[in-house]
């Protein structure tokens, strides 16, 4: 296709570990070998969050790079001020998402 970012907007701010426990920690930019481990351990429902993280993740594994923010910050998830950015290998360490 050619795009260099898949942007899935949602009611949340991002993806999360623990979510809706009192560890719940938003990620901001994580590689795609670690979101694939949180989605292995089980981070993400299945209907929920984890189609969405699956679809970052075959996205990044191309060489794009898959955002899961909030619906009403969509100006800051494209500039890597909020939500999850899953980046390909070797792109996570550079600013920008949430936290993480």
């Amino acid at each position: 296709m050619g795009a260099d970012f898949l942007l899935i907007l949602t009611d949340v701010e991002a993806a999360y570990l623990g979510y809706g426990t009192p560890q719940q920690r938003a990620l901001g930019r994580v590689s795609v070998a670690e979101m694939a481990t949180y989605a292995a351990e089980g981070q993400f429902k299945a209907g929920s969050m984890g189609p969405k993280v699956e679809a970052c993740l075959r996205f990044a594994r191309s060489g794009g790079v898959g955002i899961i923010a909030n619906l009403l910050d969509v100006e800051e998830a494209l500039r890597g001020e909020a939500g999850t950015w899953v980046v390909p290998e070797g792109q996570a360490a550079h600013a920008g998402g949430a936290e993480g």
